[in-house]
């Protein structure tokens, strides 16, 4: 399509009188689309950049009411247009498919934007390179399981000024990045306190160490989990008691749970596996009458919740990885924990820091694990993003559910009650023929994972626990058979449907 096929400028009627210009701006007949947002740009700073996206589906209408811009237009195949926007009277109307900057935004600049659909970060294409080597719409030769590159750039230009705000300020350990997003973040969880650590492992480790778990003291820990799990107990020198999940929910539950407690039992540490939110009520209540303290390993659980709970606010305290794959993901190894406690935020404070609250005073042999101000800079431009992240992950997982459910040998996830119990960090299906399937989705261009291959209890590393898988049949079973397939942020419907008719591809071949 050519780029004067995928723009036009409308003349809008103004009526001037001595109280002013009247520009009114009729939907049904000057707008060539059905609105559905409307946002204004206003007290954009010259010095950034705005704009600087494309669309894939997205049509926009868009006028300066007062100051005025350099609209610059690019088409795939190199064609570009330049438009001066300083008049409330002209009307420019953008298609999807173009790469649209604005440039010499006056101070007093106020454009407003109608758009044919509701927000969608999934619709946009944030990195010019990623734009220039996409394919026409409609067209999909491969599927990443997760672009680290193409998450990123969905975040420009406000990442890159944040980092760039980090270098800025000298200050790279600590400070004031660090102390707003542990503020942030506990208020987006809905706890009191959040403190900032080195990774996701260390936030487990510290916490446990903060209530005293050491050896001769009992963990529950899910059987089917990545192995993170299970180190954090054994750093402290507890013993890991592994249970088994519920095979719909693939969580533990406070009906697995029950019956592996012992007067030895300290913690519970359950996993949101997958993104999918415990059903926490029942496990708290259970660790409250027993006096046991109830851990969530939140890291594929960003944003999920429970009867209006959500998750960092469900147990006792809850640890967080921001490894740069998660929901919200750092630039790097970043992690936190959350709590309504003060004295374990403290504490964990305190550990994480050698043991010190005034430098070169330490009271415990504490260790080094903090979280980096560029790490914490990084989060705080992603965090305002992460709910509507959600809501496209789980529109990408009904597309699943709804084309994928009625194929016979494969087994999809159970939907969840309500929508905010599960962010789907993973789509996991189990296959038990998963690595003929995962073969022709490589043929197809898809690339899959599978999370996890070896279970923590099948691991040499836990072989002097003298584990017999034989007493975990439904997390063998899980870890032998599932397989992820792409979801993220950034993935579009016609990625999902590409993936979708690849698998039914695959399971008529197997019947024909």
């Amino acid at each position: 399509m050519k780029l004067e096929t995928q723009h036009q400028v409308i003349a809008l009627p103004k009526r001037a009188d001595p109280r002013g210009i009247l520009v009114p701006i009729e939907l049904t007949s000057q707008v060539p689309f059905t609105v559905q947002r409307v946002y204004f740009i206003t007290k954009a700073d010259p010095a950034l950049p705005r704009g600087f996206h494309a669309h894939r589906r997205t049509q926009e209408a868009m006028v300066c009411v007062s100051g005025s811009c350099d609209l610059r237009l690019r088409s795939r195949d190199g064609a570009q247009t330049s438009i001066e926007m300083d008049d409330p009277g002209r009307m420019v109307i953008i298609e999807p498919g173009l790469w649209r900057e604005m440039h010499n935004i006056t101070e007093d600049a106020v454009i407003l934007v109608l758009a044919s659909l509701p927000y969608d970060e999934g619709d946009y294409i944030r990195d010019q390179t990623s734009f220039d080597m996409e394919q026409p719409k409609g067209v999909v030769t491969a599927v990443s399981s997760l672009d680290l590159k193409r998450e990123n750039a969905a975040f420009e230009p406000a990442l890159s000024a944040a980092v760039q705000r980090v270098v800025d300020s000298g200050w790279y350990v600590g400070g004031p990045e660090v102390k707003e997003f542990e503020e942030r973040w506990a208020a987006f969880c809905g706890a009191r306190h959040a403190v900032g650590v080195g990774n996701g492992l260390d936030a487990m480790e510290l916490v446990l160490r903060a209530w005293g778990v050491g050896p001769g003291d009992e963990v529950i820990v899910p059987a089917n989990t990545y192995i993170a799990t299970w180190l954090a107990v054994d750093a402290v020198g507890a013993r890991v008691v592994p249970v088994e999940p519920d095979p719909a929910t693939f969580n533990i539950s406070a009906p697995t749970i029950e019956p592996a407690l012992t007067n030895r039992t300290k913690v519970v540490l359950g996993v949101h596996l997958y993104g999918r939110s415990l059903d926490h009520a029942p496990i708290r209540r259970l660790c409250d009458e027993r006096g046991i303290k109830f851990l969530e390993d939140g890291a594929q659980g960003h944003g999920a919740s429970k009867d209006g709970v959500r998750v960092g606010a469900q147990g006792h305290a809850a640890a967080f990885s921001f490894y740069p794959t998660k929901n919200l993901g750092a630039l790097g190894d970043a992690g936190a924990i959350t709590t309504d406690d003060p004295a374990t935020a403290e504490s964990v404070a305190l550990l994480g820091n050698y043991g010190s609250k005034v430098k070169y005073v330490n009271d415990v042999k504490g260790r080094n694990s903090r979280l980096d101000a560029i790490h914490a800079a990084a989060l705080l431009a992603k965090l305002p993003r992460l709910d509507s992240g959600s809501e496209h992950r789980r529109m990408l997982a009904g597309r699943y559910q709804q084309k994928l459910g009625k194929i016979e040998g494969l087994e999809l996830p159970a939907a969840p009650l309500s929508a905010e119990e599960h962010v789907w960090h993973t789509y996991v299906v189990r296959c038990a023929d998963r690595l003929g399937l995962q073969t022709h989705l490589q043929r197809q261009g898809i690339q899959t994972l599978i999370h996890y291959p070896i279970a923590p209890f099948d691991q040499q590393a836990y072989a002097d626990y003298g584990l017999d898988p034989a007493n975990f049949p439904i997390s063998r079973s899980i870890h032998k058979t599932c397989l992820s397939l792409p979801i993220s942020a950034t993935h579009t419907e016609l990625e999902i449907d590409h993936v979708c008719d690849a698998i039914s591809d695959f399971f008529a071949q197997e019947q024909a």
